[in-house]
């Protein structure tokens, strides 16, 4: 199948800058994007995974240690503005 298309300057630089044709530079442009991608992958990190009720206490114990600086931590900061 041909097709004809009319490329800007900037796609003719680039397709010269990578040592190919325009035409060439174009069909791998289009095979490129006619690829399926593989959809993403997240990796698991940490020790996990938790059921709901573990990653809950966990992070309920991390937080009774958790400082902003100093010696604020976080539940006072929380409170703070209960005071007045």
């Amino acid at each position: 199948m041909q097709i004809t298309i009319d490329v800007s300057e900037k796609v003719a630089a680039q397709a010269e800058a990578n040592g190919l044709s325009v035409e060439k530079f174009a069909e791998q442009v289009v095979e490129n994007a006619a690829v399926a991608k593989p959809r993403i992958e997240w990796d698991s990190f940490g020790p996990g995974p938790y059921s709901p009720q573990e990653a809950v206490q966990n992070i309920r114990e991390l937080s009774k240690r958790l400082t902003l600086g100093g010696d604020v931590t976080l539940k006072e900061l929380i409170h703070e503005g209960h005071k007045y």
